[in-house]
């Protein structure tokens, strides 16, 4: 997704040219990704955007620029609304046809262990958000898919957070869960081996919506 954010482009365009985006292949379509959403606290991670077109495959007007300060423009579109913009791609002109949203999903490489998971966890608990916002927390550990889990949970100040340990690049990651992921989805820790066997290995993980 990264790989195809293109917000600070649409920022700088000033109308005299279609503005030039990055996009990425995704189900046989090209997609721009407009703006992304980093979750946080929230557990909310999604990218938005559009799925791209070639001109004579899209079934409506177009346009080369949106001036968004323009109150006819405004007023013509819901504010935010890109469909029918032109865009280049490498050079190739196409349309912003169907907005998307895509939205993190669970990872789908093989699992860290338990031991690992811990280790981390315990190495970060002398700064960031452990520290400043969780200090004295109740602490315990669950699983989902086979991804080790840590709740950290703050009954005074009434708040909570689900981390769930996955590895990326060589190196231990950290993804907030949403909060709508309910306690019930949660299992106790497994071994590795009872890890790796609940995951299937794919190449891609989000979900497209």
């Amino acid at each position: 997704m990264a790989g195809a954010y293109c917000g600070d482009r649409l920022a700088e365009a000033d109308g005299k040219s279609i503005v030039g985006v990055r996009a990425i292949d995704h189900q046989g379509y090209l997609h721009a990704i407009f703006s992304v959403l980093h979750g946080g606290y929230s557990g909310d991670y999604r990218a938005e955007g559009y799925r791209l077109v070639p001109p004579e495959m899209f079934e409506g007007d177009t346009v080369e620029f949106i001036d968004w300060r323009d109150a006819p423009a405004i007023h013509a579109r819901r504010r935010g609304d890109s469909t029918g913009l032109l865009v280049k791609v490498q050079g190739k002109i196409l349309v912003c046809a169907k907005a998307v949203h895509f939205v993190r999903d669970l990872p789908t490489v093989p699992p860290l262990s338990v031991q690992e998971a811990k280790a981390h966890d315990e190495q970060s608990r002398s700064a960031g958000w452990r520290a400043m916002g969780f200090r004295g927390a109740s602490i315990s550990w669950r699983a989902v898919n086979g991804h080790p889990v840590v709740i950290y949970e703050h009954p005074l100040e009434m708040k909570r957070m689900a981390i769930l340990f996955w590895r990326a690049n060589g190196e231990v990651q950290e993804y907030v869960l949403h909060k709508s992921l309910e306690a019930s989805m949660f299992t106790a820790p497994v071994d590795t081996a009872a890890q790796k066997a609940l995951v299937q290995e794919a190449p891609v993980q989000m979900g497209l919506f």
